[in-house]
């Protein structure tokens, strides 16, 4: 049991440093870009940590259109910099 929640604890370190090196190479990250690039399945609970954590990490509604035409909403997160606002 207790190898078991080292081992999960080590993943979730691990995930969390790959959300922030795809921030910072891409600006920002996506649950859809979570579960493709990086296997994520679980962006919003690595967030929770990250900001446990204190990393600066915000988030945007971002507006696309879906396979079928119609307008989706979903939240797309990034890392503030030092006298950069974010929107």
């Amino acid at each position: 049991m207790v190898e078991e929640k080292s081992e999960r604890t080590e993943r979730t370190a691990s995930q969390c440093q790959q959300i922030i090196e795809f921030i910072e190479q891409n600006g920002l990250i996506t649950s859809a870009a979570a579960m493709q690039d990086l296997g994520i399945y679980r962006l919003a609970s690595r967030i929770h940590d990250l900001k446990r954590l204190g990393y600066p990490i915000y988030s945007v509604w971002v507006t696309s259109k879906n396979r079928y035409g119609k307008d989706v909403k979903y939240k797309a997160y990034g890392l503030e910099v030092k006298g950069v606002d974010a929107e």
